[in-house]
């Protein structure tokens, strides 16, 4: 599971997470991605494209640049994919700044 921060704030440094995204979705068919930034976007798909080697440019328009609500896009991710995604031998890997505009109490 990698879900990465696509924040304005994460502008210089999107490489090495996206990189890592493709790398694990290479080697693991079962891997899910998400790209968030003020919203969350499941981009397993482009991925495993990715990860084929397509040469294609990333689809990351959609949920890249803005702010960031971690929390609610954290809280959204556990809504509508937790049950289906996550389970007892699942990691986890968020790649983030931690810089949250939004509130909070939701994100702790």
């Amino acid at each position: 599971m990698v879900l990465v921060d696509g924040s304005r704030s994460m502008g210089p440094y999107t490489r090495p997470p996206l990189q890592l995204r493709v790398a694990v979705t290479a080697v693991s068919p079962y891997t899910e991605t998400f790209t968030f930034s003020t919203e969350l976007r499941r981009v397993t798909h482009d991925a495993r494209r990715a990860a084929a080697g397509e040469r294609s440019p990333l689809r990351l328009r959609y949920a890249w640049g803005g702010g960031t609500t971690i929390g609610v896009c954290l809280d959204e991710f556990l809504r509508r994919s937790g049950e289906r995604v996550l389970g007892r031998q699942t990691v986890v890997i968020i790649a983030s700044d931690g810089l949250d505009v939004g509130g909070t109490d939701l994100l702790r």
